[in-house]
């Protein structure tokens, strides 16, 4: 009798049990579905900004050119134009997916995706990624890899949220000993790298004449701050 009583008490205490655990299972399914939808919002406003983007450059290019080429004698130079147009407005949109990596040792028969996917597991991400040296493929010797620099390896992701993600992230590489010498950049144009170059030379010209001072390259100028004094 005792142990028909206990036995009903244990099939009662595991059925709540269960009852727990299926609820905390739908909660769980719930939070998931719930972190899903926000990245797929997230992943969507970006896709919106970057086409506004996009096409409001692409309109503005467009108009400049067609003004530029109204007195032309031939429709050749619109015709021109618009298809310089369209090129820019494809390779930004596809620049605007990638990021470059600097200073990723480079060897004979590297397995350059195996590579990009430690940096990025250091940065907590594991995007699906498209990767590829920038330069001449010409063979690369072990006594290249101790001589010569690293060739550049240019990132393509899914999405320009991802890039932006990644390039947050970035500075932390700073703290690991494996890529203290790695360091991650936009995906420029020539002549975003034109630019680049200058404001870099002015931040080196304003660390030497004004070392008591914080700089730092925001956007497209340099800026300069009083570092705050400690207490």
């Amino acid at each position: 009798m005792k142990l028909s009583k206990k036995l009903e008490q244990v099939k009662l205490e595991s059925a709540a049990k269960l009852v727990d655990l299926q609820s905390k299972v739908v909660t769980l399914q719930h939070d998931l579905l719930a972190e899903k939808d926000r990245q797929l919002t997230e992943l969507r406003n970006s896709v919106v900004e970057s086409v506004e983007t996009t096409v409001k450059e692409g309109i503005k290019s467009y108009s400049k050119a067609v003004q530029e080429s109204c007195n032309a004698p031939s429709s050749a130079i619109l015709q021109a134009d618009l298809k310089s147009v369209v090129k820019n407005v494809v390779e930004e949109e596809d620049r605007s997916r990638s990021f470059m990596i600097f200073g990723l040792k480079e060897e004979t028969g590297e397995d350059i995706g195996v590579k990009v996917n430690e940096v990025l597991f250091q940065l907590n991400l594991k995007p699906k990624v498209d990767v590829c040296r920038v330069g001449s493929g010409a063979k690369f010797t072990p006594q290249d890899s101790a001589d010569r620099r690293p060739r550049p390896v240019k990132v393509t992701v899914g999405s320009s949220a991802i890039v932006k993600e990644v390039l947050s992230r970035a500075k932390r590489l700073k703290d690991c000993s494996d890529f203290r010498g790695v360091y991650v950049a936009p995906d420029r144009s020539l002549e975003q790298r034109t630019e680049h170059k200058k404001l870099v030379v002015e931040l080196k010209k304003r660390l030497s004449d004004q070392p008591e001072k914080r700089h730092f390259i925001r956007g497209n100028e340099v800026i300069s701050v009083e570092n705050q004094k400690r207490d």
